[in-house]
């Protein structure tokens, strides 16, 4: 899978998440980073982003196209594209994981004690198995391909108990109308009302989501644009979606979302 040997791209981020180019950290901590892989990088991975006809999943509920490192077109993609498989290689890495449990690090208190230490990727298969009495928090990576096309939509869930932290990087198409609303918005109650808790949402049908919607507004929508990365924590109020969008034929919404889960 791995193509030839290339250089440990520069990763543009903050010293400290508060220094990102956008923090909130109330209800939940979200952040953005603008211009965060270098401009030729950047321009190698939009050129090569696969096509929407290239994907074969969709989810059930919302219709977004996707697929992973657990499927088998994932590696032979990026086995194919140095720049891709340079992007992986680097969210992969303990010493970029090291990097971002740093810059979170603060913003974990919501979290049992024992998924705040240290992060580390387990011992690959058929290797001696992690110290049990290890002080470190085995995770994993995840690193997943993304497109909506018009209709499609992510109904609002606040994500899976075993994610730590989200991040998505944008791929707009230079001539996509509405980009604004292809961006992701970020949910809380209506004035006068209480934000729905809920630690394991399932993905919300339409009348769910309508329901949902009734008593919740976005506080916070994240514009989408080029070379941009956009964090967050996952917590029982991490509410966000994509609401339907009104896209051309033949286009789509590109990203790609690179998380850590607990192992």
């Amino acid at each position: 899978m791995q193509p030839a040997r290339i250089p440990r791209p520069e990763i543009r981020l903050p010293d400290r998440l508060e220094d990102s180019d956008r923090f909130l950290d109330d209800p939940i901590t979200i952040f953005e980073v603008e211009k965060v892989l270098p401009p030729r990088l950047y321009a190698a991975l939009a050129r090569t982003f696969p096509e929407a006809e290239a994907f074969g999943r969709r989810y059930e509920r919302g219709g977004k196209l996707f697929f992973n490192q657990s499927h088998p077109e994932f590696r032979q993609f990026i086995g194919r594209y140095p720049a891709w498989y340079a992007l992986y290689a680097w969210f992969a890495s303990a010493e970029t994981l090291a990097q971002l449990k740093r810059l979170v690090d603060p913003f974990l208190l919501h979290r049992p004690e024992a998924e705040r230490r240290a992060w580390v990727y387990p011992a690959p298969q058929g290797s001696a198995a992690t110290d049990p009495g290890s002080e470190a928090t085995p995770v994993r990576p995840g690193f997943e391909f993304s497109a909506l096309t018009a209709g499609d939509s992510i109904p609002p869930h606040t994500d899976l108990p075993k994610k730590l932290l989200s991040l998505m990087l944008y791929f707009p198409d230079p001539d996509l109308p509405a980009l604004e609303a292809c961006g992701t918005s970020f949910y809380r109650a209506k004035p006068g009302g209480e934000t729905r808790v809920d630690w394991d949402p399932q993905m919300m049908s339409e009348a769910e989501s309508a329901d949902f919607l009734a008593g919740h507004e976005p506080y916070f929508r994240s514009a989408f644009t080029a070379n941009k990365l956009v964090g967050f924590l996952k917590s029982e109020v991490s509410w966000h979606a994509v609401p339907p969008l009104d896209l051309p034929p033949g286009r789509a919404r590109k990203s790609i979302n690179l998380n850590i889960y607990l192992r």
